[in-house]
């Protein structure tokens, strides 16, 4: 029974190894190792009390069901992209996951000589994962890299705005680019790009991410710079996206006030350099829901996503004052299509339709209250990195082909720019052509400064393994490197 136990702490073990820079309380790891401990105690006894059998019989079967139950998002992504659209993924992946545990305990249960095999590989397996977690540990309270509140770059970061409109970053996580909805999944969103060009946004069908997944590219999009790719610590992505970046320290360099809308997430939670901020609600706020079970099929319950129209509810803040609203979207990300509790995990392209006809009447309504502003919306990379922990992950690049860039790092790009902001004609021609998040801002704060932009070199970087420390420059997969 021991080993049912131990095999049920193993995901429990994973999830903190993967997380241990942005747990701040354990007491919900505890929680949760209890809970699934008991779960583990509850499955043996019921299956010895049943099958009159060894529990370790079961113990094979039993670990492939957690395999399958907490890769579940991984599973729907890839039944998203075969299905045809004619079963629902949760379907196929339900149907799936009990044929493939029958078939598991069936080829099992009776072949004793496998049974020590499986005792060797579950205490091996416990035992390997707690270790990652203690050297995990050492190095983030050991790491040569210290998280100080940066100073402003003052060669080409020091920036007197002479004008101060309202802007709103709308990030859309992982929504991918025109070409590459088109291409995987059959579906042209130009109808939804043509709505938000009558309503005056620039739309680019050529914009891209400097990263290929979020840590990274959020904070290098808020940071305005490459990271120093041999010493990047999780923990200081996380500083930089919960605020400590050069785009806040700018913005309230000027009088900006900042509001702070996260999603389900911790990566890009609130600290305390927010003026204000806003969760969808409290469940929001709990590690436990953002990170660990809503990669289950219990993400189906109770847990919560902020919606765009929630934007909405920051007309009356700071009143006569300019303020910087960014508002993190994931429901794109994990399949989510109808409100802010989940009761629909509906495939990626549906959670893409719904998503657009939500940002569609919140920037319709906003710009109804707020003429004289710029709004962002933005996505931070494409189809995004299949592997796993990009800090654990190597990559063969022989694999993947040509259309690496566009698949991984093509992004949905739409900008809004008031027409009474002086520059908007060449902020309209910048942001309707081909460039990448790290200029985002350089380009907006130099407009709004009435300075010349000093812009980076646009490339897109695979950043993988201890650290950040391999870094392989793909923008030359489709010569975007350059304009």
């Amino acid at each position: 029974m021991i080993y049912i136990i131990l095999l049920s702490l193993i995901p429990v073990l994973h999830y903190v190894s993967n997380n241990v820079a942005k747990i701040h309380t354990y007491h919900e790891v505890f929680i949760i190792s209890a809970v699934m401990a008991l779960l583990g105690w509850l499955v043996a006894l019921a299956y010895k009390k049943i099958s009159r059998k060894d529990v370790i019989a079961l113990a094979p079967a039993f670990a492939v069901g957690m395999l399958i139950f907490f890769k579940y998002d991984k599973f729907l992504l890839f039944f998203d992209f075969v299905r045809g659209f004619i079963v629902k993924p949760e379907i196929l992946w339900v149907v799936c996951a009990l044929g493939i545990v029958f078939l598991t305990y069936k080829l099992s249960n009776k072949r004793q000589y496998a049974h020590a095999f499986v005792k060797f590989f579950i205490i091996i397996s416990f035992f390997y994962q707690s270790g990652v977690i203690v050297n995990d540990i050492f190095e983030e309270q050991n790491s040569n890299v210290v998280v100080k509140k940066r100073a402003i770059n003052k060669a080409n970061l020091d920036f007197k705005f002479v004008q101060k409109p309202n802007i709103y970053y709308i990030l859309v996580d992982r929504y991918m680019r025109q070409d590459t909805l088109l291409e995987l999944f059959k579906y042209d969103n130009s109808e939804f790009l043509k709505n938000l060009e009558e309503l005056g946004f620039s739309v680019s069908r050529t914009a891209f991410s400097n990263y290929h997944f979020t840590l990274p590219s959020v904070a290098a999009t808020m940071n305005m710079e490459y990271h120093k790719h041999d010493s990047v610590e999780k923990s200081a992505l996380n500083s930089l996206n919960k605020g400590d970046n050069n785009v806040n320290k700018v913005l309230i360099k000027n009088g900006y006030k900042i509001i702070h809308m996260p999603s389900v997430w911790g990566d890009l939670a609130c600290v305390d350099n927010a003026d204000k901020c806003i969760y969808q609600c409290e469940k929001a706020n709990v590690e436990i829901y953002r990170s660990f079970l809503d990669i289950t099929p219990l993400k189906h319950f109770g847990f919560c996503y902020i919606e765009p129209k929630a934007i909405l509810d920051t007309k009356s803040d700071f009143e006569g004052k300019p303020k910087f609203v960014f508002l993190h979207l994931a429901q794109v990300h994990d399949f989510i299509c109808n409100g802010p509790v989940i009761d629909s995990f509906c495939g990626y392209i549906s959670s893409v339709k719904m998503m657009n006809d939500k940002l569609k009447q919140t920037v319709t309504d906003l710009l109804k209250y707020d003429k004289n502003c710029i709004i962002v919306i933005q996505a931070d990379h494409g189809v995004g990195n299949p592997s796993g922990d990009p800090f654990n992950a190597t990559f063969n690049l022989s694999g993947f082909g040509k259309n690496i860039h566009r698949h991984w790092y093509g992004i949905l790009s739409a900008v809004y720019v008031s027409p009474g902001i002086i520059g908007k004609d060449k902020l309209d021609q910048y942001f309707s052509g081909k460039f990448s998040l790290v200029n985002v801002f350089r380009m907006l704060f130099s407009t709004l400064s009435g300075k010349k932009a000093e812009l980076l070199p646009d490339k897109s970087l695979l950043m993988y393994g201890p650290k950040g420390a391999q870094v392989i420059d793909i923008s030359y997969f489709n010569k975007w490197g350059k304009k």
